[in-house]
């Protein structure tokens, strides 16, 4: 192996390195991910944060949308 410093992600590490974009799918991660990687998905996730892109917003919004698109494909049933 090069002199490159790898690391062996975890479950939830190998999910953020998907979210980041770093990669499309949980398949496509090898079993050992160069260090600058983490350091920068860790970097990125931070900066997120920081202009308010967080997991709960993207959550709620989700299922607002979700809720939205459920009522107008129900028939209008108050009467």
């Amino acid at each position: 192996m090069d002199k490159m410093r790898h690391l062996s992600p975890r479950p939830f590490e190998r999910r953020l390195l998907v979210w980041f974009g770093r990669y499309k799918s949980l398949e496509e991660i090898p079993t050992l991910v160069p260090f600058g990687m983490m350091g920068y998905s860790a970097y990125s996730g931070k900066k997120a944060a920081e202009s308010g892109d967080t997991l709960l917003r993207r959550n709620v919004e989700f299922h607002r949308q979700y809720k939205e698109m459920q009522a107008e494909k129900q028939p209008n049933s108050s009467k």
